[in-house]
């Protein structure tokens, strides 16, 4: 995937996150203002309805007041019953109370059944101040009531308790004036709470707001229409609600289903003077309102955020591009450079960003590279001359002295055999010791021809199934036989007899020719040299093993490196050729093995090889 595409994956996949946090937030921020809202409203409403519901309480009780001191002043003990009643009669029609009567708690005459009621349940025998309130008429009560008052308080038609709203004064002769409307189909009231809430305002055809006074759960005034458009009067509640309010007298809001609308709905309950709940006041706003209200303000906050994040991304874009155009520039010419393209370079621009000084970093940083390289170039180019040369003398040298040796090897060979005639004791030794001395510079010539062919790169691998007892071994023991003996040193060699490599055989007998040679040199005179194999999955592990003077631990690290000295002098004062090991390791490493060293200064050294079988 390209860095482009990277980055506007990144920018889609940021802005998208951030749009849907800022969504949920949005969302989250509406839902509760929404309901914020909705419950100061409810708060409202519902205070409005107990404003209109207690001013019909308060009207009533200014109602009974000032016809309680008409009464006082108009009062003629002698008056006849009949002009007494006939005058609460005109009093109730004209403040169209539903009845007014006085009450006389010595007789408890000229009352009807509801007021009289109200006195035994709700007043003290001596009323002193004027009392007003809601209070719950039982059916057996209204069964004794006059049959326009009976047929006012049936709700469909069907006999049930009443609520009337009540209001007693005081009169000066000891006795009670008390009157009371019927709640019952108060429609009017119910009007007006709604009005003066709601003014009557209707939303897609549904009305905004409803109003319902409860007569415990049953609906006994209200603003609520079924579906044949008559008022809901005579339905129940919800059993949620009847536990909440009138069982337990906790105000209760949230979404109710009101016939075939959701409302946000609240409910209060309503207590008769004992505190005792005998109905409840309803207030209901349409849901649909709030819920096209939150749709409406987040499609436009929606809206608005896209639209801000549209422009954020097109900038960022914008922005993106510039800085990807002078990476794009970068990267091309970091390929070329890595290309072999040395004279590659950034086109910059004036910009003084990070880009920008990168880029100008990377062309310094190129034309130092290619000066540098240039001179490496002049370097490299003497070295390799200088390096021809040197291998051209190499080679010529370790042919002519191996051609000369061979000739004076062969010489004193005759002379010891007693070709050119008899040798006294004192010639035999001088003998001895020159073929010693050429026999050295043999081994010497023969380090320096692997030497010369491995840094032409001459060297070929042949490889055969050699068996490593018989095929590598003997031979190069037969060429250290003297040596060894002079030194006393027994060589032990645990090598399976059957243990076969894939190897160079010729090449084989250098790896060995070089490390039993330095085992006799530095061997302890008198002591062991033990040759082992093992096997390892598919290779062996082949050893030297030597007591002796052991590798210092500082040394070791140097062991394998070219023109390296470590030896001793020995007897004959002939030091090493410094090329030995680091045959062995070429050798070994051109073979897919690997070879390494283990010793304890004073005691032994072991150098240990792998073969594949």
């Amino acid at each position: 995937m390209t860095l482009r595409k990277k980055f506007y994956l990144l920018g889609f996949i940021s802005i998208s996150l951030l749009t849907l946090v800022l969504s949920l937030l949005q969302i989250h921020w509406i839902d509760t203002l929404i309901i914020n809202q909705a419950s100061n409203r409810m708060e409202q409403n519902i205070t409005g309805a107990w404003h209109m519901l207690n001013y019909r309480r308060q009207r009533l009780a200014t109602v009974v007041q000032l016809l309680a001191e008409s009464a006082d002043r108009s009062c003629d003990q002698h008056l006849p019953k009949t002009s007494s009643r006939e005058i609460l009669r005109k009093n109730r029609n004209e403040w169209q109370l539903d009845f007014l009567s006085t009450v006389n708690w010595l007789e408890l005459t000229g009352t009807n059944p509801a007021g009289e009621y109200v006195c035994r349940n709700f007043l003290p025998q001596q009323l002193e101040e004027p009392v007003s309130g809601f209070v719950k008429i039982p059916t057996e009560v209204l069964a004794k009531e006059k049959e326009a008052f009976r047929q006012h308080a049936l709700i469909n038609g069907q006999p049930l308790p009443a609520m009337v709203v009540f209001a007693a004064a005081p009169l000066s002769n000891g006795g009670t004036l008390i009157a009371g409307m019927l709640l019952n189909n108060d429609t009017d009231l119910a009007d007006e709470i709604q009005n003066d809430i709601f003014r009557d305002e209707y939303y897609h055809g549904n009305r905004v707001g409803t109003a319902t006074i409860f007569l415990d759960d049953i609906r006994i005034a209200t603003t609520v229409l079924l579906q044949n458009g008559e008022r809901a009067t005579g339905t129940r509640v919800s059993r949620e609600v009847q536990e909440q309010v009138l069982e337990k007298g906790i105000p209760w809001t949230g979404r109710a289903e009101v016939v075939d609308n959701w409302y946000i709905s609240h409910y209060d309950p309503i207590r008769d003077p004992k505190g005792k709940i005998i109905g409840m006041l309803y207030i209901g706003v349409l849901e649909q309102i709030y819920i096209d209200t939150k749709y409406r303000t987040l499609l436009i906050g929606l809206g608005a955020i896209a639209g801000v994040m549209l422009i954020a991304f097109w900038v960022s874009t914008f922005m993106a591009n510039r800085i990807l155009a002078q990476i794009y520039s970068l990267e091309h010419s970091t390929r070329a450079f890595a290309n072999d393209d040395f004279s590659a370079r950034v086109t910059t621009d004036t910009t003084n960003d990070e880009i920008g000084n990168l880029a100008r970093s990377f062309n310094h940083m190129a034309e130092r590279l290619e000066k540098n390289r240039n001179r490496i170039l002049e370097q490299q180019q003497k070295i390799e001359e200088a390096n021809r040369s040197y291998i051209d003398l190499l080679s010529f040298v370790t042919h002519e002295l191996r051609s000369s040796l061979a000739a004076a090897i062969f010489n004193v060979q005759l002379l010891k055999e007693g070709s050119f005639g008899e040798l006294d004791a004192d010639q035999s030794e001088g003998v001895h010791l020159v073929g010693a001395t050429l026999n050295h510079l043999n081994d010497i010539t023969l380090n320096y021809l692997q030497l010369s062919r491995i840094e032409e790169g001459r060297i070929v691998i042949n490889r055969t199934e050699v068996c490593i007892n018989r095929d590598v071994i003997p031979p190069v023991l037969e060429g250290l036989k003297t040596r060894l003996e002079r030194n006393g040193i027994t060589v032990e060699c645990r090598i399976d007899p059957a243990a076969t490599v894939a190897a160079d055989v010729t090449l084989l007998r250098v790896v060995y020719q070089n490390l039993l040679t330095n085992a006799v040199k530095f061997g302890r005179p008198g002591g062991r040299i033990v040759l082992e194999s093992t096997e390892e999955d598919s290779r062996h592990i082949l050893t030297v093993w030597n007591e002796g003077h052991g590798i210092a631990v500082d040394v070791i690290p140097k062991l394998f490196q070219k023109f390296q000295h470590f030896d001793v002098e020995e007897k004959e004062g002939k030091s090493g050729t410094g090329v030995g090991l680091f045959l062995v390791r070429q050798i070994v490493e051109q073979h897919g093995g690997e070879v390494w060293v283990d010793s304890k200064e004073g005691e032994y050294a072991c150098f240990s090889f792998t073969l594949l079988k």
